[in-house]
This record gives C-alpha cells, structure tokens and sequence, in this order.
C-alpha cells in the first residue's frame, strides 16, 4: 500500500526532474514517509540504527548527509550496488523507485533542507492569484493551478446540467419540471445564484448534508456484536438536521457534539448533540469484560475526534508511538484522558422489550420526553401515586392472608387448575419467588381466592396505574450521552502495547500532541477545553479538515485527497494556497457553512461541463487539476430516493425514528445472532428517504451497496460499480416499485407513446429527449408489451411488485411494459452519475 501512495503521488504531480529543484514538504516527505519512517521514523521502538530521518537534527547527528551528495552515506546506501546493502532493505517488502532515489540525491546535494509539515502550521493568508477571465476567487485559483500543467478550464454545462447538478450536490433530490422551466425563464443575472440560494434554504439540504455525518460518527440504529439490540439513535440525526437547516455555525456544533454536558447551562439540545460520541457499538455479551469493554469504548471515541476533526490518524499510537506522524504514544493517552473520565462501567442495560424491538442503552443516557408524553407521564406519575397509597392500606392484610393460604393450599388440586400457580407454591415453600412470580401469585390469590371485593378493585387499581406509566415510559427514548464522573476524575495512564490491562506509569493530564501547538493556560482540562481548542483558529487543522470535506461533498473529491489523513503518509493537497484561503475565510465567516457552500457551488470551476476531452486524459485522468467538472457514481441513498422522487412516490416526512423500508424476507434471522422481527414499513413510511432507513449493525440495509459499513469511522466517500450495483437498481423491491411508480405517470400522462416517453426522461434528466433515445425507448416498449401479452403470470409478478397495489385502472400488460421502459431510463449512466 505504500508502494503504491508513493506512486500515486508521483503521477498526480509533474516529474521531479523536469523541477530545478526539490522541495522538502511537495517531494521528500511522501518519499520517506513512505519508505523511510517505518524504521526510521518517530516510533523510538521500532527505530533502526538509532537512525531518525524525520527530523533534521537527529538526521544531521546520525552524519548521513555528508559534506555533499556523493559523500552522503544516505545516498551511497540508496545506490548500493550490493542489493543486501541498499536502502530500503529487500526484507522490508518496500521498493523504491529509481525516480525516488533521485529526488532524495538531489535533495541531498541541496543541502537536506527540511521544513515543517504543511498541515501542522496555520493555514497562510493568501490574496486570490491574478489571472485573467477569474471573477470568482476560487477561479482565480484553480485557473492558475490548471495552466501550470498546460490546461484550461472547460466550457460551461448547460443549465438543464447545471440545476440538475446543483440539486442533487445540495438536496440529493432532482429537479422538478417547475424548477427548470423556471431557471430557463430566468435570463437576468444572476440567475443560477438564485436557484442555489433556494436549495440551500430547502429543508431537503439538511437531510442531504447530515449522509457524510452519520458515516463519520458510526451512526447506527443497533448496538452491534452478537445480540445487536436496537436503540435510540435518531434524536441525534435530527439535531444535525435541524442544526444543518439552520445554519448552526459549525464551531458551535462541534463543541456541543464533544462537550456539551459541560457546557455553563446545557440545554436538552446540547446533550442530544452529544450523543455524536456514543454512536461507537455497545457490548452486551455475557463474557464482556466490562474494564475491557469500557477501554475500547475510550479509544474509539478518541480516534473518532482526531480522524473527523484533526484529520489524523492518531490511533496508530495506541500500542507504540506513531510511525509517521510526530505523535508519542504517551500524547496519545493524554488525548485519549479527555474521554476517559466519562459516567460509565462498560456494562449494557437497561433493556427494554416489546412486539418488535428489543431496546438496550448503556448508562449514561437522558429521557427524552416531547412536551405530550410529558404531560402524559405527569399525570400517570401522579394516578400510580394515588393508586398505591390506596392499595398500600390493604397489603400489609393481603400479604397475610395470601401466606397463609400459600402454606395450606392442597397443590395438587391446584395443578388441575392453575398449574403455574402450583408450581410458584411449591417452590414458595423452599425457595423465595421471583418479582415476577410474586406478582402473578398475589393476583391470582386477590382475583380468585380472597373473594374480598375492596381488595380485588384496589390491587387492580395499582396494577393498571402502574402498567400504564411503564406503557408510557417504553414510549419516551433514551439516548445515550456523553457526561463526566462526578468528584476525582479517573486516572489515565499509557497502556503498554495498547492492552486495557496493561496500565503503566504516572497518572496523565490531559493534553494535545506538541506539534499541534499549546493549550491556552486557562484551558480546563476536559472535554469542553479540548473541544474549544479544536475549533479555535490557532488549531492548524480544524478548519482545513472541515473546508476540505465540504469540498469533497460539492466537487466529489478533496483538495486533500486522503480526507481521513492529513499526516506525513497522507496525500499533499493539490491546491495548498486554495485550501489554505478557503480555510481562513471559513474561520473569518464565523464558520458559516451555508456561506461556503454557496461560495464553492456559484464558481465557474462547479459549473464547468464534466466532458473528457483527450488533454484531460492524457494530463489530468483523474481530475485532480479541476479543468472539468467531477462525474462519479450517485450514492446509492440518493439513487433510491431519486428513484422515488420521479415517481412521484416519495414520501417527505421529516425526522423522527427509523422506518422500514423493503427489505429480503427472513435476512436479519439468516445472518444475526438474535431472531429480530422486521416489520416493513406502511402507510407511506417504506418510501420515505434513506436516510431514515433503520441501520442494523450486523445486517446493513442491502440496498445501500456503497455506504459505509456504520461500525467505524468513515470520512471519504464509498463509491461502486460492481455488479451487486446493477443487481440491486434493477432486482430490488423498491427500486422495481419506482419504476412501476414512473410508468403509472408516464401513462397517465395525456399524450402520444412517444411523448409519454419524452416525460420520462425529462423527469429523470432534466432535459429534452434526443429522437434516437425516444425512437429506442419506443422499441422497447412494443417489444417488451408484445412478450407480456403472451405471459400473464410474468405480468402479474412484474405489476405486483411491492405493498402497494397496482392501479386497477391500467391495463396491466401496458403497466409491464412501461415498467421495464422505466427500469431502463432509471438505470443510464445519465441518471447513475452526477451531470
């Protein structure tokens, strides 16, 4: 793997000897990051040699530069003609390319000159370049980066591309015919900014947004492992929605997500965000060991925090110090201090049960009533009150009674008749009962035997009061929260080899690695210190991470190519002063994301057309040069509700817990420890958006074929075209039923066939139909109506797909036929694919 991130690196940028020079940051560390570091590197235990090539001046003590490159013993070891004397080692598995080896022999004939790695220093304040046809500042950018590898940018997409682009970056829903007619019309300036400004207010832009959020944060509506019980995930969902819809400034959102339980006066909303870092699987296997369980807890949210707002993959510390990046194992336990003083013992429970779910939470949680259930719960707190105290003045005389007869009771003539009853009698008279046995013999013995009336009428008074309040509760979620020990907080130290038993040393403060900076003196040590330093503008990378995976939403790459990785093994950024400025300007914004969105979307490098052209495949393949406009894949979630959307199926309720929608028969009982019912969606609920979908742990929903797999964090896209992709979009329930959903408005669409076929691809594309397309969907309908006439049962298979009933109003071989012609226009690579 790293053989081969070393020769990406090399292809994506210019030969380093067609350079006059070499630059330590651009060309020799993705080298010896590569290469070098893993023997070399700051890892002292796996340090060869006593050989540190990372830093300079334990490079110049070791003397392997020499006086000039041909004295240079590092250059005389990466030359060796002896393979068993040349570096790197053929043992090691990594090869160097002789390319390479001359980069680090000219670097060495410069003088080994090193600098700080880029993204450890605050992002630079840089002036948009000068360069001719750049209005926009992004432009001014990537048009200059475009001609330095002999590039310009493309032509502009047509509008019909462009407001079908900017809805599906921005909402992940298509246009409707309204909405393009609409922008068509529009011919003042400005007009494109208009139609962007609307999308960014469409509450659509929410639920679209929050997707890479809920891969970041492991979001799941189960625990995991082997018993997987659901639970209450989705308060937190709609919170990032609601914040997102809102314009919530991003800083604000991230120090309530990792701190705000300590926040001066936090509000519910603030300990529902809160719940972003305990998203992590919950263990409720009878073997757990709860030190155990509660460590990886720990050491999850540690890594989550510094991959998806450090960029870092700070977890390789956990057993030794890390390989690559300036990070000791002992500033890997002082950051991994802060989310180790949190309220919990590494057990699960409580549980709850009911015809469907079973739900188990691990402490510590908050009840999260609505204003209703609230009211309700009062008032049957207050009726189970009043209950008990009248039932309380008769039990002390019922629980006589009732032993009395427990011991005289003749139990084989209470077998005939009441044999579990019988069996709680005996095993009374040597064992004590459970609660639950206690309770189903007192009111056998009230309701059948005491023949006291007033007993009777109080007990079941009690007992229903009492099941109406846990009714109620059962209704009200518990979500899982972040919240600090009370008192001495619990002492941190470095575990040897990453083991949770293996605690050595002195207890730790918490604190950040160095080379990130300080602390400011009045920081508290906890989680709100450390989420207020993340955010806080003299942090070199919060603003860079954040900046570059909104781009990666808009534009379908970073400008940092390795979203999860900004160290010295991650990937340069191809436009370094464009990151840097799109950084400082989102700090100076307030962290409006909103703001940025719109910034990158109205450049004329977003609406350039996404035409490959032979330069482009010759100079720039992948795109990393931005002289066209990205086309990728659609996400499978955006594909499903796309599909919906055209058919006009798509149900736009918002938030709340999780629907089901279609799903295999009998998969969950195949493939899960637990026997879990599905109970599939109704009334509309199966054909709400995906994102609502329920998630469980150990079976994805299979329909969603690239997300990521909701057990670890995930911060770059998944993306597939294999075959299980065209398996699902033409052989999936729900994706059949679209199409079924489309050729229902296609014919009853008033016009000709041929026109009725037009109306679907404007439904789907956003354009006009070419006469060859129309002429070939034509075909196909007659084709495929003529082989549904002659197979009755394939036609009643096909239009009975799904919970809904077909129409009775069409004729069924015509809803065939048109179905299939659906299926064919929702699986093109035109609608499969970002315009």
């Amino acid at each position: 793997m790293l053989a081969r991130f070393a020769t990406l690196v090399l292809v994506a940028t210019p030969s380093v000897a067609q350079r006059e020079s070499v630059e330590y940051g651009r060309d020799v560390r993705p080298i010896l990051a590569a290469k070098c570091f893993q023997c070399h590197g700051p890892d002292a235990a796996q340090r060869k040699a006593e050989l540190r090539l990372d830093r300079r001046e334990a490079a110049l003590a070791a003397g392997v530069f020499g006086d000039d490159d041909e004295a240079s013993p590092l250059v005389e070891r990466l030359f060796h003609g002896d393979p068993d004397e040349r570096m790197p080692p053929r043992e090691s598995g990594i090869e160097m390319t002789d390319a390479e080896r001359d980069t680090l022999r000219r670097w060495v004939a410069q003088g080994a000159p090193y600098e700080a790695h880029w993204a450890f220093s605050p992002p630079a304040r840089v002036d948009p370049p000068g360069t001719r046809d750049a209005a926009h500042p992004i432009d001014a950018f990537t048009f200059a980066r475009m001609r330095e590898h002999g590039l310009e940018p493309s032509p502009a997409a047509s509008r019909r591309t462009l407001i079908r682009r900017a809805s599906l970056d921005l909402t992940g829903l298509p246009p409707t015919l309204d909405e393009v007619d609409a922008f068509l019309a529009d011919t003042r300036p400005g007009a494109f900014e208009r139609v962007v400004d609307r999308l960014l207010q469409s509450p659509r832009f929410g639920e679209h947004m929050v997707m890479p959020w809920l891969d970041a944060a492991r979001y799941a509506d189960s625990n995991g492992y082997q018993h997987d019980a659901d639970r209450y995930a989705w308060p937190w969902r709609d919170w990032m929605i609601r914040s997102l819809n809102a314009n919530r400034p991003l800083d604000q959102m991230v120090v309530a997500m990792l701190a705000g339980d300590l926040l001066e006066e936090p509000t519910q909303d603030d300990l529902v965000a809160t719940a972003f870092n305990r998203h992590h699987a919950i263990n409720q296997e009878g073997g757990a060991i709860p030190q155990e369980v509660r460590f990886n807890y720990v050491v999850d949210r540690a890594n989550v925090a510094a991959t998806v707002f450090l960029g870092l993959t700070m977890g390789c510390a956990q057993c030794h110090d890390h390989k690559y990046d300036p990070i000791s194992q002992r500033e890997y336990y002082e950051f991994f201090a802060y989310f180790d003083n949190v309220e919990e013992n590494g057990h699960a429970g409580p549980s709850r049960h009911n015809r469907y779910h079973q739900f188990t939470v691990a402490k510590p949680f908050v009840e999260l009533a609505n204003e209703e259930q609230k009211r309700d719960l009062a008032a049957a707190r207050t009726a189970a009150k009043e209950a008990k105290g009248g039932y309380d003045k008769v039990a002390g005389a019922i629980g006589k009674a009732e032993a009395a007869w427990m011991s005289s009771v003749d139990v084989a003539a209470l077998e005939t008749s009441a044999p579990r009853i019988a069996s709680a009698v005996l095993k009374r008279r040597g064992t004590p009962l459970t609660g639950p046995e206690r309770r189903m013999v007192r009111a056998f013995y009230v309701g059948e035997v005491a023949g006291n009336e007033d007993w009777r009428q109080r007990y079941d008074a009690h007992r229903a009061a009492q099941e109406r309040l846990a009714i109620l509760h059962e209704t009200v979620p518990l979500v899982m929260v972040m919240r600090d020990r009370k008192g001495a907080r619990r002492e941190t130290r470095v575990h040897t080899r990453g083991a949770y038993d293996a605690a050595a040393g002195e207890p730790l403060t918490p604190g950040i690695p160095a080379a990130l900076g300080t602390l400011p003196d009045d920081a508290p040590a906890n989680r709100l210190g450390l989420a207020r330093w993340i955010v806080d503008s003299d942090n070199p990378l919060f603003a860079r991470v954040m900046v570059n995976r909104m781009w990666q939403a808009i534009f379908g790459r970073g400008l940092v190519a390795t979203a999860a990785d900004f160290g010295a093994t991650g990937r340069p950024p191809s436009h370094p002063r464009l990151l840097d400025w799109l950084a400082t300007r989102f700090v100076e914004s307030g962290f409006d994301q909103k703001a940025l969105y719109r910034l990158l979307v109205t450049s004329a490098t977003y609406r350039q057309s996404a035409r490959i052209s032979p330069k482009h495949r010759e100079v720039d393949p992948d795109g990393v040069w931005l002289s066209r406009s990205s086309r990728h894949r659609l996400s499978s979630a955006v594909l499903r509700d796309q599909a919906l959307f055209v058919a006009g199926m798509l149900d736009g309720a918002m938030f709340g817990p999780p629907v089901y929608p279609y799903h295999p028969e009998g998969l969950w009982a195949d493939v899960s420890f637990e026997v879990f019912a599905y109970p599939h969606g109704r009334d509309g609920d199966q054909h709400r958006r995906s994102l609502y979908g329920f998630w469980r742990r150990t079976v994805a929903p299979p329909n969603m074929f690239d997300s990521a797999n909701r057990l670890d964090c995930v911060v770059e896209p998944v993306r597939t075209n294999s075959p299980l992709h065209a398996l699902t979009m033409l052989n999936e329930t729900g994706f059949v039923e679209a199409a079924r959903g489309v050729a229902t408005r296609a014919m009853r669409f008033d016009g000709s066939t041929r026109e009725r076929a037009a109306q679907v691809l404007r439904w789907t594309l956003a354009r006009e139909p070419r006469e060859q397309e129309l002429e070939l969907l034509v075909s196909v309908l007659v084709r495929e109506r003529d082989r549904y006439a002659k197979d009755r049962a394939a036609t009643r298979a096909l239009v009975e797909v799904g919970r809904i009933a077909p129409p009775k109003d069409i004729e069924f071989v015509d809803l065939a036929a048109w179905t299939v012609v659906a299926q064919l226009v929702l699986n093109l690579d035109e609608v499969l694919c970002r315009p």
